[in-house]
């Protein structure tokens, strides 16, 4: 189930589960970062080893238990789940476009270089 689905049901429930909260606040394996990492884990990376934790600021601070998702879902705070979730996908969207962009400028430069060298004909 997606943290999106555990929203939707702990809203028709009135409350997260217990597994909901340790998830969210447990690991950032398991919480909404995580769950964003696990799609797309060229984007979302992480680093450290105990505890693992996001590389981007930004998604350390959407995420975390002190004033991020954990806290929300911690809280039973359903709207504030939603919105904080809608960031945290926000930002991986932000993070892919701006990988996407690195790695093109760097294949244009690549491929200049291969022309100026005379290893690549252009027609």
């Amino acid at each position: 189930m997606t943290w999106r689905e555990r929203i939707v049901a702990a809203r028709e429930r009135g409350r997260f589960t217990e597994q909901d909260r340790a998830d969210a606040a447990g690991s950032w394996t398991t919480c909404a970062v995580g769950e964003q990492r696990a799609a797309m884990p060229d984007v979302v990376l992480f680093t450290g080893v105990d505890p693992l934790q996001p590389d981007d600021a930004a998604l350390a601070r959407l995420g975390g238990t002190i004033e991020g998702f954990g806290l929300a879902v911690s809280k039973d705070n359903f709207y504030g789940a939603e919105q904080l979730l809608d960031q945290i996908e926000d930002r991986v969207l932000q993070l892919k476009r701006e990988k996407a962009a690195i790695l093109t400028a760097a294949l244009v430069e690549e491929l200049r270089e291969r022309y100026r060298s005379g290893s690549l004909a252009v027609p």
